[in-house]
């Protein structure tokens, strides 16, 4: 084999291994990572976005109904969007009900008959300062921190208000909430 031949040869194995490669790095990417935390049975699975869920409800199914949320001697209030969830808390107020810490990012209690997900996306990501429902768990939350997007979790309304009043609570804390007049 002549040089000219072996150069030849060698650039057209470069040439091949170069197109092989480009053509397998463009084909494949890998996974995206799991946005999925270790399970133990003791902690939800967080599910990717749903791109069709409304990022501001409050552009979608606003209502004008006001709840207020009473917390020792401050009230708060917060306008409520039309949805299920919302519909069938609003049918069992006024409510009262012992709100413990949870994370250090809201306050959660359960209401006594669970709310209704008809309807509603199968996972939604609650921002601080919202009102909103976890299914699983049965527990209505008041937010001071974004909560993250969960499976079964329900945005209910916007928390209008000074928000230091909920974050501040170290303590379980009796909550009312009833419609505003």
């Amino acid at each position: 084999m002549t040089v000219r031949q072996e150069v030849r040869s060698r650039t057209a194995v470069e040439a091949t291994i170069a197109i092989t490669v480009a053509v397998l790095l463009t084909g494949c990417t890998p996974p995206a990572p799991s946005l999925d935390p270790p399970t133990n049975g003791s902690e939800p699975a967080v599910s990717p976005p749903n791109t069709s869920v409304p990022e501001d409800p409050a552009t979608a199914g606003s209502s004008d109904v006001l709840v207020n949320i009473i917390v020792g001697d401050t009230i708060l209030s917060a306008t409520v969007w039309d949805n299920s969830a919302t519909r069938s808390l609003l049918d069992q107020l006024p409510l009262t009900l012992q709100f413990s810490d949870y994370r250090g990012r809201e306050m959660i209690a359960a209401p006594s008959e669970p709310l209704s997900m008809d309807g509603m996306p199968e996972a939604d990501a609650p921002l601080a300062g919202e009102l909103s429902y976890y299914a699983p768990s049965g527990s209505i939350s008041l937010a001071y921190e974004d909560l993250g997007r969960w499976d079964g979790a329900a945005r209910l309304g916007r928390i209008d208000g000074d928000l230091s009043v909920i974050r501040n609570q170290t303590e379980p804390v009796t909550v009312t909430l009833s419609r505003a007049p």
